[in-house]
């Protein structure tokens, strides 16, 4: 199973709180939680949550994995190669 945890933010430290990306990833986690319709509320932490999930509904050897997605190709020698190829491509 798969779920994304919409978390923008920059390993640099050059994307901070006062950038136009993470204001708007902020505002867009906050709408969803405060929609009045059922099906549209996301809990935007149940990503992280989802082995502890999945056990107690009797699921057996689960294991849970986090993956930084690249948002934009970054300087070079980092990341590594494969990264800047899905970073670049989401431009």
């Amino acid at each position: 199973m798969m779920e994304m945890y919409l978390q923008i933010q920059s390993d640099s430290g050059l994307l901070d709180d006062t950038s136009a990306l993470r204001r708007w990833s902020m505002a867009y986690l906050e709408n969803l939680a405060r929609t009045d319709v059922a099906e549209g509320r996301k809990d935007r932490h149940a990503p992280r949550r989802l082995n502890t999930m999945m056990t107690n509904a009797g699921f057996v050897d689960v294991e849970m994995s986090i993956r930084n997605v690249p948002m934009s190709p970054w300087p070079e020698g980092r990341p590594p190669p494969c990264e800047k190829i899905i970073g670049r491509s989401k431009n």
